[in-house]
């Protein structure tokens, strides 16, 4: 609600109170209220003059056979995008992830930039994803002044920017005209300002648009009257306009006004109250109804399809997090073998991937520590090919990213593997670097409960396995805490079997996430196989696990003693093995945190769910994945959360519906990386299960600019076909059996294909679902480009069934990376019951 009616509607209020005071509602017709409240004009957003008049800058990355070059940076603020002279392409604003300027640290990524050592304090580096893959420009100004202004200016734009934006990305309503710009300028391919025949055709393929030759000449004659051969972009945007008549909303209209070409205050009001379910008071419905009303005889079928597409009806909202709870009481975003960007056999580690992760609001990090080089312990997965990095590196980035997105606390995960001189070492750089964030002894010294997240804030919480025992270390004669296996080691347990630990159960091979430095070439036709098959396999079953187990014999962790000074840094999540459910609840206690893996959490979920919960009221639990996952695909977080565990730990590398899910749960709080637990799952609250259900029906209406897929070849029109499937708790579609968790499947709803239209297919498809605890079950809509030999993932939506809106929606889609695509959306009609 806050962000529709800000400081906006707060002056739209006074203006027409000062209004109503003056003067009768008779001498007032609405066109002039509305001329008078000037609600059509556009805040004007301020950026430095220097931005569009635009600097000369030398470019440079770290490939040795590649010489630096100057080029000029001016910004398009028509199109939103950074524009560069040659041929090096663009970067539109809304793909800008960083600003980074040399002097600010990031070591890590200029140790393969020492050679332009002497550039560092005037460089600026833009980091931008293009095509999914994060990818790096490296620019040096002339002085280190330019620099850091340059720097600062874009940074200043962006955070206004977002700010107007947000909601907008996240709806998929990037201003219409910004489209139809960038579209235009994407096909005016020798920039004459007008584009051909050719021009066109070539753009509507891209656009997923199918016309006749003849009916593409006909457009010609329509819109140029005859008297040239080309469009210019006035008539561009007329054509576009004619060709995006929204037949499905016109009928919504007709069947709401009554086949009235204008629909008055009263039928928008009663549209908004009891279609749409808004919960607005009389002024806020009148702002809107002015704000979108072109004409004093009320709206227009355009005019509605500017409200139906705008901010305003946006399916998506933040709330604002309780932060009075205990740690326990909140889900945490958190990460799997963060450091890897390649596949668990050979693919590298980087830095990045860290900061990737707390950039998305991962509140959970993971470290796998070995004695690396030079006595400071790395980063890497043991008994494999994979790459490494040094931990220092990690704390370092740490320190600099963890709590510019959100101040709440960051939880390190150590696997220990080191020698005591190198834990002794690690231990002394995390107090080091991470100062007075990292806690070093407890906030209540009784422990009868963990500190709220508004305590922890700015927090970072160690976590390293140990057992609460003593032994001499022969090593350094100091005192160490003996710790057992990593992730349950080598207890049994005696309702189900967790023989292996989390060591031993990793994947082979990962989703590769590339972390381009030059930017200037196309992923490696190996990326894209590889990207293929996880499109391949994530289609046939999107929990499938993989088959090649890839367990090695690793030393039993009792032979990695931890050093008191690292073990003195566990204050709160101190591991604890897990051996079953009735030995977790006689040593539970609020300080201590156990490890399980996903299948064996399944199975406390089906079997033993109140003394799960009950676990899970006292203290903290992390679940990882099962080590047969050989591209790291994810499991489905929806059954861990259902017994209120905190850490439910997913491979970031890859997004998949795993990951979507994850993001799904998140994004409901701007991604501050917690969400408070539903009351039942609480502490301090008898667990009551849920016998109730709930109902979802929703209506898949059409759907509107949808991107080609990658793999598409260039000229081909796409099928389309939608799918839709619910994740919670005993969900049951249509008549089906009650789905169980890892085959809903069952559930899935497919719809008809609409052949050669990925511009505006129309669909007209309802489907129904029932389920249990609506607070933690997600609707999931995936959009594919059909064919018989396979589909290609065009986009997914995925959002909490609690936190929809009801009545008719824009639903944004996003890509096979999880990052929104600005224009493509999805319309549906949403009704709970």
């Amino acid at each position: 609600m806050q962000e529709l009616f800000g400081s906006k509607f707060q002056s739209f209020k006074q203006k027409l109170k000062d209004i109503s005071s003056r003067s009768s509602s008779r001498s007032n017709s609405p066109s002039e209220s509305m001329k008078k409240l000037n609600l059509n004009a556009k805040p004007e957003v301020y950026y430095p003059d220097y931005l569009k008049y635009g600097e000369t800058f030398l470019k440079f990355d770290k490939y040795v056979d590649h010489e630096p070059y100057k080029v000029t940076i001016y910004y398009n603020d028509d199109i939103k995008r950074l524009v560069f002279s040659g041929n090096l392409e663009g970067i539109d604003l809304e793909t800008i992830e960083e600003i980074r300027y040399g002097g600010e640290g990031q070591d890590w990524m200029w140790r393969s930039l020492r050679r332009y050592s002497d550039l560092r304090k005037r460089t600026m580096t833009i980091i931008f994803k293009k095509l999914g893959s994060y990818q790096m420009y490296h620019f040096a100004a002339d002085t280190e002044t330019l620099a850091i202004k340059w720097c600062v200016g874009i940074r200043d734009y962006l955070i206004c920017r977002n700010q107007e934006l947000l909601f907008e990305k996240l709806n998929g309503i990037i201003d219409n005209d910004v489209w139809l710009k960038r579209t235009f300028d994407a096909a005016d391919v020798n920039k004459s300002q007008s584009i051909s025949e050719k021009e066109l055709k070539d753009s509507l393929k891209a656009l997923n648009i199918k016309i006749k030759s003849k009916e593409r000449k006909k457009i010609f004659l329509n819109y140029t009257f005859g008297k040239s051969k080309y469009l210019n972009y006035d008539e561009f945007v007329a054509f576009f306009y004619d060709l995006d008549e929204r037949d499905d909303v016109r009928k919504i209209f007709r069947d709401i006004n009554k086949y009235g070409e204008y629909m008055n205050y009263e039928t928008f009001k009663d549209f908004i109250i009891y279609t749409q379910k808004e919960n607005f008071d009389d002024a806020q419905i009148r702002y809107l109804f002015y704000k979108f009303q072109s004409s004093e005889n009320g709206l227009n079928y355009r005019d509605f399809v500017n409200y139906l597409t705008s901010n305003e009806n946006m399916i998506n909202s933040f709330e604002k997090i309780d932060d009075s709870y205990s740690l326990n009481d909140y889900f945490m975003a958190s990460s799997h073998n963060t450091y890897l960007v390649g596949n668990q056999l050979s693919g590298g580690a980087s830095v990045e991937a860290y900061v990737r992760c707390i950039q998305k609001g991962c509140r959970c990090i993971e470290v796998d520590c070995w004695d690396g080089p030079r006595g400071q312990a790395k980063a890497t997965h043991g008994g494999t090919l994979t790459g490494y990095i040094i931990v220092k590196d990690i704390l370092k980035a740490v320190a600099l990213y963890a709590f510019k997105k959100t101040p709440y606390p960051m939880l390190i995960s150590l696997e220990n593997h080191c020698s005591i001189p190198q834990q002794i070492t690690l231990a002394n750089d995390i107090r080091e670097i991470l100062k007075d964030n990292v806690i070093v002894c407890p906030f209540n010294t009784e422990l009868d409960a963990l500190p709220s997240l508004n305590e922890l804030k700015f927090k970072v919480i160690i976590k390293v396995e140990f057992k609460l025992s003593f032994t001499k270390s022969l090593e350094t004669g100091n005192d160490a805490a003996i710790p057992m296996d990593q992730h349950t080691g080598n207890y049994q347990n005696d309702d189900y079997q967790l023989y292996e630990s989390e060591e031993e159960e990793e994947v082979a091979g990962s989703q590769e996430e590339n972390i381009e430095d030059n930017g200037d070439d196309e992923d490696s036709d190996e990326d894209t196989k590889q990207h293929q098959k996880i499109e391949e396999e994530e289609d046939k079953d999107d929990d499938a696990q993989d088959i090649i187990d890839i367990t090695e014999n690793y030393q039993s962790s009792a032979s990695y003693p931890v050093a008191l000074e690292l073990a003195s840094l566990t204050v709160y999540c101190k591991s604890k093995p897990f051996k079953n459910i009735a030995n977790a609840l006689i040593n539970a206690k609020h300080e201590y945190a156990c490890c399980i893996s996903e299948a064996a959490s399944v199975q406390l979920y089906k079997h033993s769910l109140t003394k799960y919960v009950l676990l899970n009221q006292i203290q903290m639990t992390r679940v990882y994945p099962v080590g047969k996952r050989v591209i790291s695909s994810n499991y489905n977080p929806v059954p861990h959360w259902l017994c209120g565990s905190q850490v439910v730990a997913l491979n970031y590398q890859t997004f998949d519906r795993g990951t979507d899910v994850n993001d799904a749960m998140f994004q409901q709080t701007n991604y501050c990386g917690y969400v408070l637990k539903p009351e039942n799952l609480r502490s301090g609250v008898q667990y009551v299960p849920n016998k109730t259900f709930s109902r979802l029906t929703i209506t898949i209406i059409s759907a509107q600019k949808l991107v080609k897929p990658k793999f598409k070849e260039e000229g081909d029109i796409i099928d389309t076909q939608i799918t839709v499937e619910v994740l919670g708790d005993c969900v049951l579609r249509d008549g089906n059996k009650e789905s169980d968790m890892g085959d809903e499947i069952k559930n899935k709803y497919r719809s008809k294909v609409c052949k050669n239209n990925g511009f505006n297919p129309v669909f007209n498809e309802k489907v129904s679902y029932i389920f249990r605890n609506p607070e933690i079950a997600f609707l999931r809509i995936k959009v594919h480009e059909y064919n018989f030999l396979k589909k290609q993932v065009i986009g997914s939506f995925t959002y909490p069934v609690e936190k929809l809106k009801s009545g008719y929606r824009h639903l944004t889609l996003r890509d096979r990376r999880g990052d929104p695509l600005p224009f493509s959306n999805v319309f549906v009609h949403i009704r709970h019951a």
